[in-house]
């Protein structure tokens, strides 16, 4: 089925079996770009991954070199079971497999989506107030206690 086009990639479904799902926990390593742009909204240190589920059949591909996935996976599948990328970014849109948890448990990538809003809507950098991000902070934490490989945490 054709898509928005908003970015150039295709995604193909395998089949409807379950055991073709990417389904479960994931984590992705932030890539240097993502990291570096956190770094301008995000007032503090940050963690250099992102955490979550996932839970697709659709196995995503990029059709040009314009689009760069948002990180590596360590644990779970991400865009395809081939690659070991998750989500996509160009300019800024950013897509992801990381449903549902993606935004509670990154505060330092919500910290991001916001401050690329409001930089667009009001022409320049905005400074964001520092929030108590204690809780959400606890919870990516412990979720890499939890299921990321030993060498992770």
């Amino acid at each position: 089925i054709k898509g928005l086009e908003i970015l150039p990639v295709s995604t193909r479904a395998p089949g409807l079996d379950l055991k073709q799902r990417c389904l479960g926990n994931i984590v992705t390593e932030l890539s240097q770009e993502i990291r570096k742009q956190i770094s301008l909204y995000y007032d503090g240190d940050f963690s250099k991954y992102l955490v979550g589920f996932e839970n697709h059949s659709g196995q995503t591909y990029f059709e040009s070199d314009i689009v760069n996935p948002i990180g590596n996976t360590i644990l779970g599948l991400g865009n395809n079971v081939e690659e070991q990328k998750e989500g996509a970014k160009y300019k800024n849109v950013f897509g992801s497999y990381t449903h549902g948890s993606l935004l509670p448990k990154n505060p330092h990538f919500a910290d991001l989506l916001i401050g690329l809003a409001l930089e667009k809507k009001y022409g320049k950098r905005v400074q964001l107030s520092k929030l108590d991000d204690s809780t959400e902070w606890h919870a990516h934490k412990r979720f890499i206690e939890m299921y990321a490989p030993s060498s992770l945490t």
